[in-house]
């Protein structure tokens, strides 16, 4: 009785080891590489049935289709957006990152066209 109560405690402490890390969704603030202490903008993370999306303080998405793999990795997609007139979304480019608590994430943006990718720090906003 007690040995097979043991091995249930075992495998379901094997199975939280690998499920990877979950993000907490609400407020967070984005870092530029080699920009902190000061962040570039505050984005809203939500998750819905196709993973977690990031949304900007305009509303636009910046991220979508977050898929966390067991060691915490991620893919996603990443919208681009012209600065320049025609201002607009101007397509999509692959992310990879890396989530190291429920709290903080990087980002890394491929080379896309004219973009020339990029890597994002986030890190939850609790103020």
């Amino acid at each position: 009785m007690f040995k097979s109560i043991f091995y249930v405690l075992i495998l379901a402490f094997i199975v939280n080891l690998v499920q990877g890390q979950a993000l907490q969704t609400g407020s967070y603030l984005r870092y530029q590489e080699g920009t902190c202490p000061t962040p570039a903008g505050v984005f809203n993370i939500s998750q819905n049935n196709f993973g977690y999306q990031i949304i900007n303080g305009s509303g636009r998405n910046v991220i979508a289709n977050i898929t966390v793999n067991s060691d915490s990795s991620f893919t996603a997609n990443g919208y681009l957006y012209n600065v320049n007139p025609p201002y607009g979304f101007s397509g999509f480019t692959g992310v990879k990152g890396i989530i190291y608590n429920q709290y903080m994430f990087i980002a890394t943006y491929a080379k896309s066209g004219t973009f020339q990718g990029g890597t994002y720090f986030f890190q939850f906003n609790s103020c």
